[in-house]
């Protein structure tokens, strides 16, 4: 069905939506609130069950209870925000922001700051959003957000999140999200469905998900020589789209001596789709159409395990780690021109498999005020690539061309050793301090490949402050040592802009030293601010750098810094006379600093993020099931460099969407948005040089992709 938005049948939409919801309000049940009673154990400096926070003790202002250092959140004080899962709980708590997943070499240190009843997420790329969201709302006892620098986990600093929840019986969540888009009509494939219950002794946890999208947008574009003069203007179209679907399973049991088990493992295919086309207009007429191209068919699969006991006087954990993926992708560019010339097109393709294996141990035990781990670690990852070229012949057939390097393998073995030393220096004054080394070995066939071994010291150092009952500080020194993406040591080439990559078998991972403070201020019945300070100087970064006469390729740079402030506030406008109002705000701003391997100056880390706010205002009516709310956020970020060709990505207008929420149709909680409601578009200026960036201009070129208002509905339950 070929569905295409227009204002007058948006506007029915929301009359009709808004009626639904008002009906509803009178007619369906209240949703009901459950609180289960069991208790869960925690870890090492984690409360215990008998220390859980009594539900009589419940703030409906979302007014933490502080107890030893703890702020505790009762599940009944989320009652009005009426949650589905745990994840919804999380996502309101005031001033905490759950931590992406850190793409960190291995296992390493913890650098998700959620644990589930004391223990860490189990598993490399196990979300804890994902996780959370698959723990219904009615097994959540309490949350706690506790400074991360206090617990015998290394890595964690700053406000981590400890959920206490009830293994209760078998129950689940789900969730299910809808669009229209303007020349995209209905999306429906986005949704989700977790169900969890006791099984085998232990707790079972099943998952089945896909992550859907169809986006794209309507555009101009203005190619223009040195001097601005008009060359050629593209009217485009683009549509890309994709589906990520998944199934997913975690299981973990408690022994009655206390040993853990846990076992996660994933399975999911990843399709994608570019496809765009842009009509070439020249003095008013037709000359032409290009049709760029690409996708990738992936799947991809992991398993994890880890099983911790006691041994002598403290506990040994045992971890194995295994993932695999496959992932073929093309990308193609044809002109067709509107006289007698034959099309020109290209295409490329490339098969990728990837790997990585760890094994992993961790030593903890205590020994008076003194908290200790030791851990090693043996990883061994390896990239496979295989491409091949076609060219376009005058009779319409792809022929294959010659690549350089066209097969490449890139494998590294790393071993990592690391003690982790936490104690209280003052009854306000904590101290932690993580020491690593890393030794790694990394080999590649094809395209001039080499083997090279590298020692790499890294480590960690953590002053967590109690100021006041109201104010935590932290300060932190960092030694980091990136990861490499070994797609960067092997060629590829761009058929769209020309714009390829020569292999560079030279590579090393970058390295920094981080200095941070990070304050966070409670407001008491007002909220919470958090402030943080940042410092980092890289030496080995990666950018593009020249590779021969006329190549490029992503290398190293001796040296860059960069400088960033974060700042999030989440205030309660009770206490300002908006009942049931809450206005959460988010603001970066960074700058950076290196030298141009080309032309010699300084200039920012190219694409880094520049400045980026959000806002969000929600207020969940008083004495009813209604909610309203309303975001908005832009961002700007640095220019993408490349030695023959600049880009800067920008935004026209700050992103806005406005929601209305029921919590109860039918048991059901529904959400309506309205997206894009100033209308951004998506622009860029590029620059193309007739050879390099220090040489002179060939064109530019302006453009926009707009996307136009969109209408977005959620749908979400327990079963």
């Amino acid at each position: 069905m070929n569905f295409v938005l227009t204002a007058p049948k948006l506007r029915r939409m929301l009359i009709c939506s808004a009626a639904i919801i008002a009906l509803s309000h009178f007619t369906a049940p209240a949703m009901a609130q459950e609180q289960t009673k069991n208790s869960a154990n925690a870890d090492n400096n984690q409360p215990a069950a008998s220390n859980l926070v009594k539900s009589t003790n419940i703030n409906n202002n979302l007014q933490p209870i502080k107890e030893n250092g703890r702020d505790i959140y009762t599940a009944e004080q989320f009652t009005r925000f009426a949650p589905q899962n745990a994840l919804d709980m999380a996502d309101q708590i005031p001033g905490f922001s759950i931590k992406d997943i850190s793409n960190e070499r291995g296992l390493g240190s913890a650098s998700q700051n959620v644990l589930i009843n004391g223990k860490r997420i189990s598993g490399k790329s196990t979300d804890a959003r994902s996780i959370l969201s698959q723990i219904p709302a009615k097994n959540v006892i309490q949350l706690e957000i506790i400074e991360g620098s206090t617990l015998n986990i290394g890595g964690l600093s700053g406000q981590v999140l400890n959920l206490i929840s009830a293994e209760g019986q078998w129950s689940g969540t789900f969730d299910w999200q809808g669009q229209i888009r303007p020349h995209r009509g209905f999306m429906w494939r986005d949704a989700e469905v977790n169900i969890t219950g006791p099984a085998l002794g232990g707790k079972l946890a099943l998952g089945i998900n896909n992550e859907a999208g169809r986006r794209g947008g309507v555009g101009q574009e203005i190619v223009t020589d040195a001097n601005d003069n008009l060359i050629l203007f593209r009217d485009r179209a683009t549509n890309n789209r994709f589906d990520n679907p998944q199934i997913s399973m975690t299981f973990n049991r408690e022994a009655g001596n206390g040993n853990i088990f846990n076992l996660n493992a994933s399975y999911a295919r990843f399709f994608f789709r570019r496809n765009q086309s842009a009509t070439l207009i020249d003095n008013n007429q037709i000359v032409g159409e290009e049709f760029p191209r690409g996708g990738e068919d992936e799947w991809n699969s992991e398993i994890s395990t880890d099983y911790e006991f006691s041994l002598g006087k403290g506990t040994l954990k045992l971890i194995g780690y295994y993932r695999f993926e496959h992932s073929p992708s093309f990308s193609s560019f044809e002109t067709r021109f509107s006289d007698m010339r034959p099309a020109r097109g290209s295409r490329f393709e490339r098969d990728m498999d990837e790997s990585e294996r760890i094994i992993r141990a961790e030593y903890r035990w205590n020994k008076g005020p003194n908290n200790w781990q030791f851990a090693g670690e043996y990883a061994h990852n390896f990239l496979d690539s295989k491409s091949r070229l076609f060219t376009l012949q005058p009779n319409g057939q792809y022929i294959g061309q010659m690549l350089p390097h066209p097969n490449s393998r890139v494998e590294e073995n790393r071993f990592n050793a690391s003690v982790n030393f936490n104690r209280a220096l003052h009854p306000k004054l904590n101290l932690q301090v993580n020491l690593a080394g890393e030794f790694s070995e990394i080999s590649q066939e094809g395209a001039g490949g080499l083997t090279r071994q590298f020692w790499r010291p890294k480590g960690k150092i953590t002053l967590a402050y109690k100021y006041s009952p109201s104010t935590d500080i932290n300060f932190i020194a960092e030694r980091k040592v990136g990861q490499l993406d070994f797609g960067d040591f092997i060629s590829s080439v761009d058929v769209q802009q020309n714009n390829n990559n020569a292999a560079n078998p030279d590579l090393v991972p970058p390295q920094s030293w981080l200095f941070t403070i990070d304050a966070n201020q409670s407001l008491g019945k007002l909220g919470s601010l958090n402030i943080n300070f940042n410092a980092e100087k890289i030496s080995d970064i990666v950018d593009q750098i020249p590779i021969g006469p006329n190549g490029e390729a992503p290398g190293n740079l001796p040296r860059a810094t960069q400088y960033w402030m974060g700042g999030k506030a989440s205030l309660l406008l009770d206490q300002l006379g908006v009942r049931g109002g809450k206005l959460d705000l988010n603001i970066l701003l960074q700058n950076s600093r290196l030298r141009d391997p080309l032309l010699g100056n300084i200039r920012q880390i190219s694409g880094n993020t520049q400045t980026h706010w959000f806002v969000e205002f929600r207020q969940d009516i008083p004495n009813s099931d209604w909610a309203w709310g309303a975001s908005g956020e832009l961002q700007k970020t640095a220019p993408y460099y490349r030695l023959n060709y600049t880009n800067k990505d920008y935004y026209s207008d700050p992103f806005l969407r406005a929601y209305i929420e029921h919590k109860d149709i039918l048991g059901l909680k529904i959400r309506a948005s309205l997206m894009n409601i100033a209308n951004q578009k998506e622009a860029y200026r590029e620059t193309f040089y007739l050879a390099r960036r220090d040489g002179p201009i060939g064109r530019f070129e302006n453009g926009f992709n707009k996307v136009g208002l969109f209408y977005r509905f959620d749908i979400s339950g327990t079963f």
